[in-house]
């Protein structure tokens, strides 16, 4: 068993770099890896800072490279997000439109609350209302008392379902819808990044509810990783909604293959199509 174990967790990094390629087109393999590792290197990196402050607070605190780094994925991503919405509502997919067009919205939320919604930089102050409620004194929703609660509950469920949904998709035996499960699953190689995000907040909740301020600011790490994960995404699906064509499916995970392409009326079957009619 343990035998087994061990072959399956060597086989992980050729099986990444093989989804990589054959359903993202992504074929550089060390590209893949280094992304794969990056999550992990970079949270050592920010705890070892810890030891030297000055390093640590340029890179955790409020309107420093971390922040700003985070403001820039979601950003990317809302626009990324509106414009895949735009893609598949006039191709007739509205359901799924409808879906990134939320996507759109929520990325929009959160790249707003990561600058305070531009206090800082314009200069206005806080309501009396919000600064007597929100603990950072700022106008933002998701230091407000239960908002934050749930906010943080919200990012749990999001780290959970990016870093196991690839996994478990792949590995279902129940063949899936390859067009539904391609805009909405991400790639085995995002799944590090949701998962230091998803052990964050797991943590938060149970080890450190209320925790010191190097707990706090140690965050920024993974809402980076959050940020970076979600614009990879959002590109990565948006050149699949441009091309308008079906990747190769990638080995037993067929469902991660891009959309089918939509075909004119009186186009002719593709031949195991015209197959499975005759039987």
């Amino acid at each position: 068993m343990l035998g087994g174990t061990l072959s399956t967790v060597r086989r992980l990094p050729a099986e990444i770099r093989e989804e990589a390629a054959t359903g993202w087109g992504i074929r550089n393999g060390s590209l893949v890896d280094a992304l794969v590792v990056m999550p992990f290197a970079g949270a050592l990196v920010v705890i070892a800072a810890w030891g030297y402050r000055p390093v640590f607070h340029l890179l955790t605190r409020e309107d420093h490279i971390l922040e700003w780094l985070q403001f820039a994925g979601f950003a990317g991503a809302t626009g990324l997000g509106a414009a895949i919405a735009v893609a598949l509502w006039r191709s007739g997919r509205r359901p799924l439109g409808v879906l990134y067009a939320a996507f759109a919205l929520g990325c929009f939320f959160i790249a707003g609350e990561e600058i305070s919604w531009g206090q800082r930089i314009l200069g206005y102050g806080t309501p009396q209302d919000i600064e007597r409620v929100n603990h950072q004194g700022a106008v933002t929703v998701h230091n407000i008392g239960g908002f934050s609660q749930a906010f943080n509950g919200v990012m749990l469920v999001i780290g959970a379902y990016g870093a196991l949904a690839p996994w478990l998709l792949r590995r279902s035996a129940r063949p899936l819808p390859r067009e539904l499960t391609a805009l909405v699953v991400p790639a085995l190689f995002l799944t590090p990044a949701f998962l230091m995000l998803f052990a964050y907040k797991a943590l938060r909740f149970t080890a450190f509810p209320d925790p010191r301020a190097a707990v706090v600011s140690f965050g920024e790490w993974p809402e980076f990783c959050l940020a970076y994960a979600l614009v990879t995404f959002a590109l990565l699906t948006e050149r699949r909604v441009r091309a308008g064509r079906p990747a190769p499916a990638p080995g037993v995970g067929q469902a991660l293959a891009a959309p089918y392409s939509r075909r004119s009326p009186g186009a002719s079957p593709r031949p195991s199509e015209s197959r499975s009619s005759a039987t």
